[in-house]
């Protein structure tokens, strides 16, 4: 299947369909021009990963013995445009899920499905920092797996920049804003 030039793949750090990463995300796709559609990436039933079931052959991950949501969310970021993930922190770094989802598409190493993808970073936190530090962690284990890092602004929101509206994304009219400019720039670099 070839790469579908309308699609971004969206990863939302958090499992948490109310948390303030959630409400992030639900702002960017939001943001995302017409021409372009935003796929969540589900790797909530990912099971912790296993090297030993990751034997697979360079961008061959049908014939592997994977989890069905392990190929499911491989396929989805091989045939976007480009991945668009939002993070928040937990203890100083990655959620877990996220970097699970992540050590599981990382494979082949310096193959991978990420290699030479195009990826923007946005992070949100009630706490001051936006979680600021695990957008830097998540940058610098994107940048291992070869994905191309879209550089702009860093996006982090913190504090009352992050907090949910009513319509399910960020109530903050500046917070939109940031998130807009982000999304659209990444956009016209596709």
């Amino acid at each position: 299947m070839s790469t579908d030039p309308r699609t971004i793949a969206v990863f939302t750090g958090s499992l948490r369909p109310d948390g303030v990463s959630a409400a992030t995300a639900h702002s960017a796709k939001a943001a995302l021009p017409a021409h372009l559609r935003a796929v969540d990436v589900d790797f909530s039933g990912f099971p912790l990963y296993d090297p030993r079931l990751h034997l697979m052959a360079p961008g061959d991950p049908e014939g592997a013995d994977l989890p069905e949501p392990v190929r499911a969310a491989f396929r989805l970021v091989r045939d976007s445009a480009g991945v668009l993930v939002v993070t928040p922190e937990y203890n100083y770094g990655v959620p877990g899920p996220l970097k699970n989802a992540l050590d599981w598409l990382s494979r082949p190493a310096y193959k991978s499905v990420f290699a030479g993808r195009p990826v923007a970073v946005m992070s949100a936190s009630p706490s001051p920092a936006g979680a600021v530090r695990a957008q830097g962690a998540l940058k610098t284990v994107l940048g291992g797996m070869m994905a191309q890092v879209f550089v702009y602004p860093e996006v982090a929101l913190a504090g009352p920049f992050s907090k949910r509206g009513e319509d399910g994304g960020l109530a903050d009219p500046a917070a939109r804003e940031r998130v807009t400019a982000l999304v659209q720039a990444f956009a016209a670099s596709l």
